[in-house]
């Protein structure tokens, strides 16, 4: 059981919510790590978070095809960026943000076919969620990026 506590939200309701810390329950399948109960008395809400290392794996590439990947992510200070292309040609690797705008390039130019590595310094970025793009002439390869502080 948790804590409990009754919360006047006006004059003439008031409803009890319940807080629980339970790191080994879980709820649809993930592994919840707190969890809070408001009892309306015919309806119950249930407020949760879970573990973020939950979260599904990307996908691997397809043989021949753009392959890109952000370790570690979400990110505090410096993110590693993989790539690989299936052939020799120009390259643009950046970063966007959720409005649009290129706030980081860290690859432009002609890059050889194979495996590639680029340093992202988001240190300089605010804390929120970004795109990193990869364009190249065989197509475009993106993976969502968080920066947390």
């Amino acid at each position: 059981m948790g804590n409990s506590a009754d919360v006047a939200v006006s004059e003439a309701t008031l409803y009890r919510y319940t807080v629980h810390n339970r790191s080994a329950e879980t709820i649809e399948g993930s592994r919840v790590s707190f969890f809070a109960d408001i009892d309306l008395g015919e309806y119950r809400i249930r407020f949760y978070t879970v573990d973020p290392y939950n979260v599904p794996a990307e996908p691997a590439p397809e043989a021949g095809a753009l392959a890109l990947a952000v370790h570690p992510n979400p990110v505090r200070s410096v993110a590693s960026v993989p790539y690989a292309l299936a052939a020799s040609g120009r390259v643009r690797l950046s970063v966007v943000d959720v409005l649009g705008r290129e706030v980081a390039v860290l690859a432009d130019g002609d890059r050889p076919g194979g495996e590639h590595r680029a340093v992202l310094d988001a240190r300089a970025l605010a804390a929120g969620v970004y795109v990193v793009v990869l364009d190249t002439e065989a197509g475009r390869a993106s993976r969502t990026l968080t920066v947390v502080r």
